[in-house]
């Protein structure tokens, strides 16, 4: 019999404020989010990471900036914030891109995607 600790429980919880995240950088005060894309997932979900990159895993094809408009969906849903926000500053036709985040935080940011990495984010 397995015993699992409580997710909500004050020592399961990660602190995140003291890792060191390579996908996460910070810039003249905005910060930069290095993702690698799997186009043409069965489902939209957070993988973890994949070298110095967050991976995310997309149901659109890569045809036509279809990948692109579904990966700032994506991020915007997972980080709760309006699509606007996020922009693809490089990468568009690449499955490497690097993406500018509005509106939050590094600590938030970091604690979102650890959330999400923890717990498979799935839209």
């Amino acid at each position: 019999m397995k015993i699992r600790k409580r997710i909500d429980s004050p020592k399961a919880r990660l602190d995140v404020s003291s890792l060191d995240v390579p996908y996460l950088t910070e810039q003249d005060g905005i910060l930069y989010l290095s993702i690698h894309v799997q186009p043409r997932a069965s489902r939209a979900a957070v993988c973890g990471i994949y070298g110095d990159a967050l991976k995310i895993a997309i149901t659109a094809p890569p045809v036509d900036g279809k990948a692109n408009k579904e990966v700032v969906a994506f991020l915007a849903d997972l980080l709760g914030i309006a699509k606007r926000e996020i922009t693809v500053v490089s990468g568009q036709q690449s499955r490497a891109k690097r993406c500018r985040i509005g509106l939050l935080q590094m600590a938030e940011v970091r604690e979102l995607i650890a959330s999400a990495i923890g717990t498979g984010h799935e839209r």
